[in-house]
């Protein structure tokens, strides 16, 4: 930067990136209580999420016990749940190069969508910002908008 930079002196700062919330980040990892196969974990991320279809890869017999999930289009943390033993990443808009990267590394994927994956933290928000408005004696009434649906139809 500095070699590079067309003043006599370059104008920066360096700011730390530290989580406010250590171990958090985009998505989470954790261990069934019982391990299970892949087709009956999908079933009940499917009951669980209210989706009409899932995508997924990897045999319907695969033992499923450590899950990594990420709402949203969380395909991008393949590999790290894959560095972290996960047997099955659950997220959405995973596309066709993600489902053979995943196969390569024999990692199992979920894929409920965009919309399926996001809308159950949707009140969870609204709570905590509640929560966060109350402590601070803020008056602010949060409003969620339970009238958005999935832009996509399953023909």
């Amino acid at each position: 930067m500095l070699k590079a930079h067309p003043y006599e002196e370059v104008a920066y700062d360096l700011l730390p990136m530290q989580n406010q919330v250590p171990g958090a980040g985009l998505g989470r990892i954790g261990k069934l209580a019982q391990a299970t196969t892949l087709d009956e974990f999908a079933a009940k991320v499917k009951e669980a999420l209210g989706c009409d279809c899932l995508r997924l890869t990897g045999s319907g017999d695969l033992p499923v016990h450590k899950v990594a999930l990420c709402g949203g289009a969380g395909a991008g943390l393949l590999q790290t749940a894959h560095r972290q033993g996960a047997d099955v990443l659950v997220t959405g808009d995973v596309k066709y190069h993600d489902a053979r990267q995943a196969e390569e590394l024999g990692i199992a994927l979920v894929d409920a969508g965009h919309f399926a994956s996001e809308k159950l933290m949707i009140q969870r928000v609204a709570e905590a910002l509640r929560n966060a408005a109350e402590k601070r004696h803020w008056e602010i009434d949060f409003v969620t908008y339970a009238g958005e649906q999935d832009p996509f139809r399953f023909y």
